[in-house]
């Protein structure tokens, strides 16, 4: 036979030499205290699903940024990387661009900048830039633009590029 503690023993003695009431006093003290200890934990497990609740949205929507972002980095990776053209053919393939966007402005190369003249439609220059930009890795720098008469026509009179 085993042996039992001597905190267990004594416990079971007392409990078998305690009187009813005592008994009954005993068991009422344990009963509040459980319901006690029930209800904290009750509230706990409430308040910590509110609170939950209350995150998961963000949550969520920032683990679907972290995807995003996983998955433009991905896409990036696969892309080539493009390389600025050096000097000498910057002028070559601007004017090549230029003339296949059928933008009808002179270019002439003045050290690392470009000057272009003449005229033509806002929204056609601009969208050209963002072709320049995307396919060879150049962003204008500074750029003068005056406007000729009412229209949406420009006169460019210098682009200076610089590597993106």
């Amino acid at each position: 036979m085993m042996k039992q503690p001597n905190s267990i023993l004594r416990l079971s003695q007392w409990w078998q030499n305690a009187s009813s009431r005592e008994r009954s006093l005993v068991l009422t003290a344990i009963l509040v205290l459980s319901l006690y200890l029930g209800s904290e934990l009750f509230t706990w497990a409430t308040t910590s699903r509110e609170r939950l609740l209350k995150n998961v949205p963000k949550t969520e929507m920032k683990l679907k940024q972290i995807q995003e972002a996983v998955n433009e980095m991905s896409k990036l990776k696969s892309e080539p990387v493009l390389v600025p053209p050096r000097n000498d053919t910057l002028l070559n393939i601007v004017k090549i661009s230029i003339q296949s966007h059928g933008l009808n402005v002179t270019v002439a190369q003045s050290g690392n900048e470009l000057l272009m003249k003449g005229s033509v439609n806002f929204n056609a220059l601009i969208e050209w830039l963002a072709i320049v930009q995307k396919d060879y890795a150049l962003r204008i720098q500074r750029m003068k633009i005056t406007r000729e008469n009412e229209g949406t026509m420009v006169n460019l009179s210098l682009i200076q590029f610089e590597e993106v």
